[in-house]
């Protein structure tokens, strides 16, 4: 028998060690496919063609799946004749070896243990590939480090799905459903924003999902975003973590501050207090020192960054709500495998914002621009073509949210629910336009903000009336 072919690699990456192998596992699950045609699709959707170490075993294991793909029956002699006719027969050891490894198996009653001892010899070998060529690259100064970490990262994560099952039998999915509605985990449990048409139509803030608010300058996106953070903490109890790209510490704290103590960000630089004023900022900034917010204002993020930094605050914060602010300013460059064009890297970022709501059971809040388009329509309410750059932004949010505060067009005048509001009662009215909710209705909200103490008061359309 012919010995197999050690690759021109295997001395450089294990310092003169073979690689991790289990030999005897890939001789089990290749004879194994080829008795019992029954384990062939559990095993081909388990096992990659590199998880087979030797490299005849690969070009078996390449013949059998082929064979599967055209619905052709696999045994020895389909094999044979397909390895004969893609000319590997004689390069993989030839008609005698096939047979001997078939003779080996009575059965393939333990193939899927087989197949995951190869998996984590595949796993280990992948390992020390991904950390060699870590190391060569990181001697090399032309290579950017941040850059070379995102590689890294994206290298290792590749590895992962490799592990991950998401096979669902109808009687744990329906287990699964029922225990949600009738005991839920604290864990799934949406986070109510505080504002009740809002929550009526999404029902919250929901661990694994990707929620996009939109809007253009000076709407009060980040006001919004303060508001809902500190509602997190303060009134639902739950850990909140904001990634803030666009404003400094000092900026993001004076915001915090001026919601609870109703003192302006213009009275803070003034630098000179009342003592009442005093007392108000000393108590707003004790309830904050108390509460378990947890703000990066890193200017750099990008996909990688955004995920090291997220499990870092669910790990070590327990953080269930996540705020981004905002989208435009995240690095995107480089973030694909290809050269594509901005939409292209956007969507992929907000793919990424998705998987990682998931992976970590949070809910995020993505903030994001809107494009020009909305200036030159005469109502200036935004529409869902108006998000900047991307359509993927639509179609990886499970909700769209659009701010509107007709006081910032020269509007004076704005209809809700059938009555007419003017002048004073209309100044700082904001409506909150669900423009796009996977798991229920769309609809409007409106509201008030207070841009000057960065406070957004909560009312629903009932009430409105009554909030003026």
């Amino acid at each position: 028998m012919r010995k197999s072919k050690i690759r021109n690699t295997d001395i450089d990456l294990n310092n003169g060690k073979l690689p991790p192998q289990a030999i005897d596992a890939e001789e089990c699950v290749l004879g194994a496919l080829l008795l019992d045609n029954k384990v062939l699709p559990t095993i081909i959707s388990l096992l990659p063609i590199e998880a087979f170490y030797r490299d005849e075993h690969q070009k078996i294991y390449t013949a059998i799946k082929k064979l599967h793909s055209l619905n052709h029956p696999v045994d020895i002699i389909t094999v044979i004749e397909q390895m004969r006719s893609d000319e590997n027969l004689e390069i993989a050891g030839g008609q005698f070896y096939i047979n001997k490894i078939t003779s080996r198996v009575a059965s393939a009653a333990n193939v899927e243990r087989h197949a995951y001892v190869m998996l984590q010899k595949f796993i280990s070998r992948e390992l020390i590939r991904i950390s060699y060529e870590t190391i060569r690259d990181a001697y090399d100064n032309s290579i950017d480090e941040l850059e070379l970490y995102s590689q890294c990262e994206k290298k290792i994560a590749s590895l992962s799905p490799i592990f991950t099952s998401n096979k669902i039998d109808p009687v744990s999915l329906m287990d699964d459903a029922m225990k949600q509605m009738f005991n839920p985990d604290p864990k799934s449990k949406p986070i109510k924003t505080g504002i009740e048409g809002l929550d009526i139509l999404l029902g919250g803030l929901c661990p694994g999902n990707l929620t996009v608010i939109a809007a253009r300058p000076g709407m009060a996106k980040t006001t919004l975003i303060c508001y809902l953070i500190m509602h997190a903490e303060l009134q639902e109890k739950a850990s909140a973590g904001m990634i803030q790209l666009e404003q400094s510490r000092t900026e993001i704290a004076y915001k915090l501050l001026s919601s609870l103590s109703g003192l302006t960000v213009e009275e803070f630089k003034a630098e000179k207090f009342t003592p009442d004023q005093t007392d108000k900022i000393v108590e707003a900034a004790n309830q904050i020192k108390k509460s378990k917010i947890y703000i990066d204002t890193d200017p750099f993020l990008n996909a990688s960054t955004l995920k090291s930094k997220a499990t870092k605050m669910v790990q070590e914060h327990g953080i269930k709500v996540l705020f981004i602010d905002y989208l435009g300013l995240a690095d995107i460059t480089g973030e694909s495998d290809s050269n594509d064009n901005t939409a292209t890297r956007i969507a992929y970022f907000t793919k990424k914002c998705k998987a990682l709501a998931k992976s970590l059971n949070i809910a995020i809040v993505l903030l994001s621009q809107l494009n020009r388009e909305v200036e030159k329509r005469p109502s200036k309410r935004p529409i869902l073509s108006d998000l900047k750059d991307s359509g993927a932004i639509e179609a990886d949010a499970d909700a769209v949210i659009f701010l509107f505060r007709p006081e910032y067009y020269g509007i004076t005048e704005v209809e809700i629910d059938g009555n007419t509001y003017t002048g004073d009662q209309a100044r700082g009215a904001i409506e909150l336009i669900v423009a796009k909710n996977r798991h229920g209705r769309t609809g409007s909200v409106w509201s008030k903000v207070d841009l000057a103490m960065n406070r957004f008061n909560v009312i629903s359309v009932p009430d409105y009336e009554k909030a003026f």
